[in-house]
């Protein structure tokens, strides 16, 4: 997305981001490494454990697009709850995200903040830890968060993460 084009929609309120992002689901038969990562996401043994962690037996029925993002310098993500979206007239019940940076430190920028329901105060603040994953119920509402913009001139540092819902 062109950087100014981002920026304006960020100043004015609407959900932008600027990052890589790849979409998984070539074609039916992809045996790609993304493709076969798709298929562990998609397993029977995730599913019941993000079943069992949540304790809604009602997960699964939205189909699972993970995406894989990577920020680098002046990226971000802008304020936004993940439960908006319907697929196949189900709502999302939970968002997956799977941080795989390492050595990340928070005054890098690309920090998943957390908000109360009003959006007025950060609850709590997410450095990405590598190998780590981060839960959330966004059922209703949602819970509102956003990823901070990455440190101007970062250079060697990228952020990494895999997101997906169930």
């Amino acid at each position: 997305i062109n950087k100014q084009f981002s920026l304006t929609n960020l100043a004015s309120g609407k959900f932008c981001y600027r990052f890589d992002r790849l979409r998984s689901g070539h074609y039916d038969n992809c045996s790609c490494n993304i493709c076969k990562f798709d298929k562990i996401l998609s397993s029977k043994i995730l599913l019941d454990f993000c079943k069992k962690f949540t304790q809604n037996n009602d997960i699964g029925y939205v189909k699972l697009e993970p995406f894989y993002s990577r920020y680098r310098s002046e990226d971000f993500l802008s304020l936004h709850t993940d439960a908006v979206t319907k697929l196949n007239g189900q709502p999302r019940k939970i968002a997956v995200v799977i941080h795989l940076t390492k050595d990340w430190l928070p005054w890098y920028g690309g920090n998943l903040m957390l908000l109360n329901k009003d959006s007025t105060n950060v609850k709590k603040t997410l450095t990405p830890k590598f190998n780590s994953i981060t839960l959330m119920k966004v059922e209703e509402e949602g819970v509102p968060h956003y990823v901070d913009p990455i440190i101007k001139h970062l250079v060697g540092k990228n952020r990494y993460a895999i997101s997906m819902w169930y």
